[in-house]
């Protein structure tokens, strides 16, 4: 289950499937989920994607295997949804970032 420690108040889940070539350097996509869902809402699209793109699908914070939040978290953008933008180094790294999300992800 690989966690990225973004603060010490989240622990953020992801899954990356790469079936590229090995001797390749892929684009990325970033697939974020929408409310009330996880990464796991993308799985569908894995086999499709994954053999060209190597597609990186984290939970947002309080969804899926991340960290819960309790009821009172204070919703923004920085600390509710951006840390999703840097869930893997090697992923920012990399020249190209496709972003795909879902319903407010």
């Amino acid at each position: 289950m690989p966690l990225f420690h973004s603060s010490s108040d989240l622990d953020m889940h992801y899954e990356i499937d790469d079936f590229t070539d090995p001797w390749t350097t892929p684009e990325t996509i970033l697939m974020v989920h929408g409310n009330r869902e996880s990464g796991a809402a993308w799985y569908g699209w894995v086999p499709t994607l994954a053999r060209r793109y190597r597609v990186v699908r984290p939970d947002t914070r309080g969804f899926g295997k991340s960290t819960p939040v309790p009821r009172d978290f204070p919703w923004t953008l920085d600390r509710g949804f951006l840390p999703v933008a840097v869930t893997d180094t090697e992923t920012c790294a990399r020249a190209t970032l496709n972003f795909i999300a879902e319903n407010g992800g």
